[in-house]
């Protein structure tokens, strides 16, 4: 799947549960970034990029290349692939538990580490419904896979019906002058879905 399908997910799958909360932008921010993180291994380094991009190559050098060639060690198997140690729940417990310290020992948010992991695991999850998969339950070599390929127009359909209850609960607030605008806006994000999927 792709960053954007992955963040459209998961933002709609917890955006009814923690909309409203004092958290909520800390808690999502998290949530959002932890749903991206398991694709470290796929990040290109390169000289420039975006902010974001940056950030995945930092990580990348100092906690995900040292933490995959120590598990391929252990293991006496490369782990270092993409959809190798990065799926995996064992992965997900590892980068949240550093994330977890680090907020313990600056005193910030605990909450907002643990969106983290739920954004982790839900990148995972979603992962298991494509046909490539994933290997969830390192060192076990049980592969989950589904049918969805990443370019589908059904992952298009089924990543905005994720994101249209939200995209309706937010207009709800802005003064839309009719309900064919509504219309045209909806018509218009469905083909953005298909579109980029």
């Amino acid at each position: 799947m792709k960053f954007w399908q992955h963040m459209m997910i998961t933002f709609s799958l917890l955006f009814p549960f923690i909309y409203g909360t004092g958290a909520f932008y800390g808690a999502m921010a998290f949530a959002i970034f932890g749903s991206i993180f398991p694709d470290v291994d796929v990040i290109e380094i390169k000289e420039r990029g975006s902010p974001l991009t940056r950030i995945m190559q930092a990580v990348k050098m100092v906690l995900y290349y040292p933490i995959s060639a120590a598990f391929s060690v252990i293991l006496l198997r490369n782990v270092a692939k993409h959809r190798g140690f990065a799926h995996t729940l064992m992965a997900a417990v590892i980068f949240s538990g550093i994330l977890f310290l680090a907020f313990h020992y600056a005193r910030l948010n605990l909450e907002i580490a643990f969106f983290f992991f739920i954004g982790y695991a839900l990148h995972i999850i979603e992962d298991c419904f494509t046909p490539s998969g994933t290997e969830p339950f390192l060192p076990s070599r049980i592969r989950i896979f589904g049918r969805i390929g990443t370019s589908s127009p059904l992952l298009a359909i089924i990543s905005f019906c994720f994101l249209a209850p939200v995209i309706l609960f937010l207009l709800s607030y802005v003064n839309i002058e009719n309900a064919k605008n509504l219309e045209i806006i909806m018509l218009a994000l469905f083909a953005m879905t298909l579109k980029i999927g």
